[in-house]
């Protein structure tokens, strides 16, 4: 390298180091890459998986929550219509039926 040359240039390793800068250690550096990129991956779909399940959990428990409502309501309606029967929709002069 001359000292007159506008163009720097770094200094080139010797050796080994020059083996190793020229080829570099890319499949290597690939594969961490790789790596790292697939478990954040699946990292976030693990993430993504608990909170379609947490979703799935709540919209269930509310759904319960509805059923049990209802199935209370219609207990109450039927229980309400035998007690109408028992006591009867009768008037004062009612006279039961004797054969």
């Amino acid at each position: 390298m001359s000292q007159n040359s506008p163009i720097e240039k770094k200094p080139r390793p010797i050796g080994r180091k020059a083996a190793k800068a020229k080829r570099g250690s890319n499949s290597s550096k690939n594969a961490s890459k790789f790596l790292k990129e697939l478990s954040k991956h699946q990292a976030m779909r693990i993430e993504m998986d608990l909170k379609q399940q947490e979703h799935d959990m709540t919209i269930q428990l509310e759904y319960a929550k509805e059923r049990e409502y209802v199935r209370k309501e219609k207990e109450y309606v039927r229980e309400q219509n035998i007690e109408k029967k028992r006591s009867g929709n009768h008037g004062h002069g009612y006279k039961p039926y004797v054969p």
